[in-house]
This record gives structure tokens, sequence and C-alpha cells, in this order.
């Protein structure tokens, strides 16, 4: 920096540089820090499936009703969900032909982590079995997602504290030359 004869200080083409790479090494540390990521995403929809089935849809009936009910979310919203994505991917191969039963076994495979592994299993059985003690598993598999949801939601809590020591320290180290350097350079010794 350099001080003017008012006593100004003034940020060179370099120190502008640096500030702003400094500025884009935080924002994707913190963009990497909250990325969604699709072993998380499964939160809500296994609960409405389970609703519209046990309200008398069929399986694929009920999983065509949560894709049309995202594309309208993400129409209004922008907002890209990795589950219902996932989903959408598996409806449009049921519409291109490929069995209701392979496409969502094709689906938990996709995701592959062990809670939609898991739940198109149970949707695969329910829709060769029926719905005889299908809800029930089904509400249970929920049930047990909701855990692993909060457990992994401490998880990143306790992850995202050592995430951001590192930009915090960077931010601290330019407040602290913020306020020293023109304070240094203001003492006339």
């Amino acid at each position: 920096m350099k001080v003017t004869s008012e006593g100004h200080c003034r940020m060179t083409v370099i120190e502008y540089i640096k500030s702003i790479i400094l500025w884009i090494v935080i924002c994707t540390s913190i963009g990497w820090l909250f990325y969604g990521n699709i072993k998380y995403s499964i939160v809500g929809w296994p609960v409405y499936i389970i609703f519209l089935v046990s309200s008398g849809m069929t399986v694929k009936g009920a999983w065509e009703k949560l894709i049309y009910d995202y594309r309208k979310e993400k129409n209004n919203t922008g907002k890209v969900r990795c589950g219902y994505e996932e989903m959408e991917m598996a409806l449009r191969e049921m519409n291109y032909g490929i069995s209701e039963l392979k496409a969502y076994e094709n689906f938990g495979k996709r995701c592959a982590s062990q809670n939609y592994i898991r739940f198109s299993s149970l949707l695969i059985q329910q829709v060769k079995r029926g719905a005889r003690g299908m809800n029930q598993l089904l509400m249970q598999e929920v049930m047990a997602s909701e855990i692993l949801r909060k457990e992994n939601a401490r998880k990143c809590a306790e992850e995202a504290g050592t995430k951001l020591l590192f930009p915090m320290v960077l931010l601290m180290a330019v407040v602290f030359a913020v306020l020293m350097i023109p304070a240094f350079l203001s003492i006339s010794i």
C-alpha cells in the first residue's frame, strides 16, 4: 500500500489481485462446504410415497405424482434436488419401456447410497407382492432414514467447523492487516 500526501492508503494493482484471489479462495471453500450431496437428500419424499401408496395409488402413480410436483417446484424456484433428479430419470426409463422393477433397481444403484438401495428394494417388493405389510416396512425405513439424516446433519455440523477454520484465519489476517498497516504507517517516529 502506498500512502498519499494526505495520509490515505492506496492499493496497488498487485494488492487488488491478491484480494481478489483471497476472495475466490474463501468463496470456493464455502461453496465446497455447502455443496448438496445425494446421500443427504433422502428426507421427505419417501413419506409422501407411503401416504400416496397407502391411500390406494400404485407405486408408479405415486412416483409420477412426486415428479410432477417436483417439476412444478423446480420451474418456480429453479432449485435442483439430486434425489428427485434421479427419480425423474427412473420415470423416464419406465416411460421408455424399461420395466418398473428394473427402473427402481437402477434408481437404487445410481444413487449408490445404502438408504436408496434399501428403499428401492422395498418399492420392488411393494410392486411384486402388493400392500400386505409393506406400508409398515416402508414406514420403518422412513424412520430409519430420518435418524440417519439427523446423524448426518450432526456430522456435517462437526465438519463445518473444521472446513471453515482456514477461511476464518485468512479473514482474521486480512482484518489485522487492514487495521495494523495504516496504524503503523501513521506513526511517525
